[in-house]
């Protein structure tokens, strides 16, 4: 995959590719009422602790406390 826009010039596609599972994770966590485990199926993770392995990764916080957080 190659990257043209010069603001994605340092970074590579994987990284392209997480920050937008990231974003989308947050989206449903933050404005849905879907479970964790459903929300992590529906972006295509088989397990849920896989799911909670990215996103703490990807934001410094579990799924629930980024939900907790955003809903407060």
């Amino acid at each position: 995959m190659t990257v043209t826009t010069p603001e994605f010039d340092r970074h590579t596609a994987e990284e392209c590719i997480d920050d937008r599972g990231a974003l989308e994770a947050k989206r449903l966590l933050a404005h849905t009422d879907l479970a964790v485990a459903a929300s992590s199926r529906r972006l295509g993770f088989t397990e849920p602790t896989n799911f909670g392995t990215f996103f703490r990764r990807a934001t410094g916080h579990t799924p629930g406390a980024f939900r907790a957080r955003e809903r407060s």
